[in-house]
């Protein structure tokens, strides 16, 4: 069994075999992941806009304050947007806001909750590394996939977004979670149907 720092340490050196067996083992096509994406490569109008916020909160070379994070200034995006918390565990995360248009298209209410608490392994584990991947390498992660088929969900895109405590510590993601058909790179990795 492969560990999920194997796993995440392969994503971020661009080989996604891992990712790519997750997604077959549940009947869906592989996610597409830009690590280190620019704005242009997000198509996404909310994402964009979550994107171009973080980036103005940034410090030059650092990242955004947590604390500088504002709710009102995220705007349009704010139903999309997901805060998580990091733990003394690398791959296990707290979910401190999980947007309402997440929750109500998804079905799940994660706010308060934990990554254990997505129930599908194969999910759970996708959601974990990638997350770990943001975290470990200090860099904005975009991720597209189609989730199970059985969630009834064509596919989500997912802007990951690492925000830290002043001091280097990176202690939150601030993620953007956009349902729909969004396309990544200029193309569709699968059929609208």
């Amino acid at each position: 069994m492969t560990d999920l720092n194997e796993m995440t340490s392969s994503l971020l050196d661009g080989d996604f075999f891992y990712l790519d067996n997750i997604f077959r083992n549940i009947g869906s096509d592989s996610p597409l992941i830009r690590l280190n994406p620019t704005a242009d490569d997000v198509e996404s109008a909310r994402l964009k806009s979550l994107f171009k916020y973080w980036i103005h909160l940034s410090r030059g070379q650092r990242l955004p304050l947590t604390q500088a994070i504002d709710a009102v200034e995220i705007g349009p995006a704010l139903g999309i947007v997901m805060l998580l918390e990091t733990t003394d565990d690398p791959y296990e995360f707290i979910y401190r806001l999980y947007g309402s248009e997440i929750a109500t298209i998804s079905g799940l209410e994660l706010t308060g909750k934990t990554t254990a608490a997505i129930s599908s392994p194969e999910m759970r584990t996708y959601f974990r590394i990638t997350y770990a991947a943001a975290v470990r390498s200090g860099a904005p992660l975009f991720c597209h996939h189609r989730p199970p088929p059985a969630h009834g969900m064509t596919c989500w895109a997912r802007l990951i977004l690492p925000c830290e405590d002043g001091t280097g510590r990176i202690d939150r993601l601030l993620v953007g979670n956009e349902p729909g058909f969004p396309k990544l790179l200029g193309r569709r990795p699968w059929p609208d149907g």
